[in-house]
């Protein structure tokens, strides 16, 4: 009777998971928080035991289950997630935007007595700098390689304003 107690647990709680959980390992319906027995510290009484049977495991999660000790954990939201997503994809866009940044730069150091009036500027990207950028004259494979960058920040900084 007590085998039957505990198996029954045991697949009402892998129900619970296989339920909430796609095979990739995300959320179906995106509740917020779950019961979870992946917890390292709690867990080791099953993983440190001697003797490993379904049984014996089943009885230690049971009473892990029942004395509040399996570990919770967090779940974001499906809205949360779409947040998180879009945050990423933001950072990736600045970093590329400060790459570009420091390969103008690198054109600017080898051409430093063309460009005139950027001494005085503490951001060269602000829109005046991008003007006197644009108009300064240089040799061509730079000034090409300078202009195309030039536009690609531009467009990046359009896709910042939105």
């Amino acid at each position: 009777m007590r085998y039957c107690v505990l198996y029954t647990a045991w697949v009402l709680f892998l129900n619970l998971i296989c339920t909430h959980y796609t095979t990739s390992g995300l959320p179906i319906n995106h509740q917020t928080e779950v019961w979870w027995f992946n917890g390292r510290v709690k867990t080791r009484i099953i993983g440190e035991a001697r003797i490993k049977t379904d049984k014996i495991d089943s009885e230690a999660l049971a009473y892990m289950l029942k004395s509040e000790m399996l570990p919770k954990i967090y779940i974001p939201t499906k809205i949360s997630m779409e947040n998180k997503l879009l945050l990423r994809s933001r950072i990736s866009l600045v970093v590329l935007r400060t790459s570009i940044k420091n390969k103008v730069h690198a054109i600017i150091d080898r051409n430093r007595d063309s460009y005139k009036g950027l001494e005085s500027k503490t951001d060269i990207f602000c829109r005046a700098g991008m003007i006197i950028l644009r108009d300064t004259e240089i040799p061509n494979p730079d000034y090409m390689i300078a202009k195309n960058y030039l536009d690609l920040i531009d467009e990046l900084n359009k896709k910042f304003s939105k």
